[in-house]
């Protein structure tokens, strides 16, 4: 069982939620100092950007803002060693680590001193613990493994090497490599960027500070870059979606081939056989997706909201606003916020398999359509029409045929109301029971030949419960039944009043009454019929019940119906029965057909009738005093 505030998850979140205690006077302060909307104010001060200058320049980043290269210990020195052994003409080694990061750092700085001047063959590239270095070769770069003590011809890049005296934040082995083309190049540096954003995405590295504005820059140069290795990678990673998850499986794995492939990629020469190059590369990678797969389908159970908001909060302009936190990674999470209390309206499974689902959330008569993927479409059976939630998501701008519009992508939804699930008059219950029953499923029936009809479920099943009522007090033993089947139409609506008022809270209600038991006779015959049938008793003075059909079909009534003016009459003293024989009374007393038994039970059984089992979903709802139930957390 899954608890909430005291209470009962009727149906609970797939992962664990934390949300943040919001500083709302900082909020305010935000809003009035930089002129944002109230959703962007508080990601900011979720963010800890507290300061109206820290949160601007946050939102407005430049490529003025990259601290000085000569702020990292010994890089004018180590920048001056490089540009002697390129004057001379002497091999330039990288030692190289098996991490896609690393392996990106080697192939900026291969490109670096080609910019530089250097011709590409002084550069020498070798794989950290998997190649020998020859003994001759003194000078060697060592990009992404850390030491200690260090050769006096040995130069390390490695995030370890600022030890905490840089006002950087982390750097990845690729952006201290960027640091080395700032202080090499100068402006002429960005050329680089787009290198040393993916490498910084690909070690994870916070993005923030120095990383962020990278990453930034850098994904904006990559649509112009001028790396035809890059402009190969981005066109292969269009054509086929399985080149990613492959190039991220060779870091994971250490696959040497591929860790080269990708360097001979990143520092091609125009004459170079790309497309060869590229199927190389995925091909050496290939055997690590499965890898990847099962690293992936280990999802995080805790989702960390950043703020409330409401439906009404979701418009282009705001949606299209929480750009300004890009680019989104390590440390700067795509921002994700909670919708409390909105209805799931015609939700529905979509997609491939059936495995995502698509409904409009409602809040205030307020709409945002709104899409669920992984997996969420399986809980769609879960979820009853009209059901209320709280929501777990990002919003996102769908466009379709030039048409742009508000969407929020929802990453978790959980109910805490009780459900009622509407399928009444279904010829399938046993396969409604089937489908939906789980351990300690409660069956309400009202009438007696249900138990039998019940009775080859149950059997064997000792965490099912039938109750029969009037005898139903196991069902008030309850203090929270999950599932609860109502099976057969009640006698009356006060019998139904009575359990409806004692019935313990639920989880989920199906409604399957409605076809067996429903009344045979859709009405209550006319004064005018029962008048013809007094009438037509009265001259013939008796009638043998045998003889019942017929008189029906020459009228053109029902059976049922005779049967029933039958009944009443018998009732009121107009005629009496006996030896199958049906005789009129001489001189009865005068009475009006609603002092009959009969009838005025048939008039309660066909009003309830048109209350519970005819009336539309809200009624229903309202007759099982729902509206009492979803609000009862409040």
């Amino acid at each position: 069982m899954f608890f909430w505030r005291g209470g009962v998850y009727m149906l609970p979140s797939r992962t664990q939620w934390v949300t943040p205690e919001i500083d709302e006077q900082a909020v305010a302060t935000l809003q009035r100092e930089i002129g944002i909307s109230s959703v962007l104010a508080r990601l900011l001060v979720h963010r800890q950007l507290h300061n109206p200058e820290q949160a601007r320049t946050f939102l407005h980043p430049s490529l003025d803002h990259l601290h000085s290269p000569n702020v990292i210990p010994g890089i004018e020195m180590n920048v001056a060693r490089i540009q002697k052994r390129m004057e001379e003409k002497k091999p330039i080694v990288v030692e190289c680590a098996l991490y896609l990061d690393s392996v990106i750092a080697a192939s900026l700085l291969i490109n670096l001193i080609i910019a530089a001047g250097g011709p590409k063959e002084l550069v020498q590239v070798y794989a950290a613990k998997q190649e020998r270095i020859p003994a001759t070769e003194e000078f060697v770069v060592t990009v992404g493994i850390f030491e200690e003590t260090v050769h006096k011809e040995k130069i390390i890049i490695h995030p370890d090497i600022l030890k905490g005296e840089s006002p950087f934040p982390r750097l990845s082995c690729s952006g201290i490599a960027y640091k080395f083309a700032q202080a090499l190049l100068g402006e002429s540096s960005q050329q680089f960027l787009d290198l040393a954003a993916l490498g910084t995405l690909a070690a994870q590295s916070s993005l923030i500070g120095e990383n962020r504005i990278m990453v930034k820059f850098g994904l904006d140069s990559l649509k112009r870059s001028k790396n035809i290795g890059i402009k190969a990678l981005v066109k292969a990673i269009r054509l086929n979606k399985q080149v990613a998850p492959q190039l991220m499986a060779v870091t994971i794995l250490n696959n040497i081939s591929a860790q080269m492939e990708l360097v001979h990629l990143l520092t091609a020469d125009p004459g170079d056989d790309l497309a060869s190059i590229v199927e190389a590369l995925f091909q050496n990678s290939k055997e690590s997706v499965q890898h990847v797969q099962e690293e992936t389908d280990s999802l995080a159970t805790r989702v960390d909201i950043d703020a409330e908001s409401r439906v009404s909060d979701w418009n282009l302009a705001t949606i299209e606003g929480l750009e300004l936190l890009a680019p989104f990674g390590s440390g700067n999470l795509p921002p994700m916020f909670i919708i409390r209390q909105a209805e799931l309206r015609d939700i529905r499974q979509v997609g491939l398999g059936q495995q995502d689902l698509k409904c409009t959330l409602i809040q205030e008569d307020v709409g945002i359509e709104a899409v669920g993927s992984d997996g969420l479409g399986q809980i769609v059976p879960q979820v009853s029409k009209n059901a209320v939630a709280d929501i777990v998501g990002e919003p996102a701008i769908h466009e379709w045929n030039g048409v742009r519009r508000p969407q929020f992508l929802i990453r978790d939804l959980a109910i805490h109301h009780s459900q009622i699930f509407d399928y009444r008059g279904t010829n399938h219950k046993l396969d409604k029971i089937k489908k939906f029953a789980e351990p300690n499923s409660v069956f309400l029936c009202f009438r007696k030949e249900s138990l039998a009809e019940l009775s080859a479920l149950v059997e064997g099943k000792k965490n099912y419960q039938v109750c029969l009522v009037p005898d139903e007090q196991h069902l008030y033993l309850h203090e929270f039944i999950p599932t609860l089947f109502w099976y057969d139409m009640p006698h009356s609506m006060d019998e139904l009043r009575k359990v409806l008022r004692e019935l313990p809270q639920y989880g989920r209600l199906y409604c399957l009454f409605g076809s067996d038991h429903r009344n045979q006779l859709a009405s209550i015959p006319s004064r005018d019929q029962f008048k013809w049938l007094y009438g037509l008793l009265r001259t013939r003075q008796s009638l043998r019940v045998e003889s019942i059909p017929a008189v029906a079909k020459a009228r053109g009534v029902s059976e049922n119906a005779i049967d029933f003016m039958i009944q009443v009459f018998l009732e009121l003293g107009f005629l009496k029965y006996e030896r199958s024989l049906i005789e009129v009374v001489p001189t009865p007393e005068k009475k009006d057909l609603a002092e009959s038994h009969s009838y005025k039970m048939k008039q309660h059984e066909l009003v309830m009738e048109t209350e519970i089992l005819y009336s539309n979903f809200e009624v229903l709802c309202q007759i099982i005093n729902q509206d009492k139930i979803i609000h009862n957390h409040t």
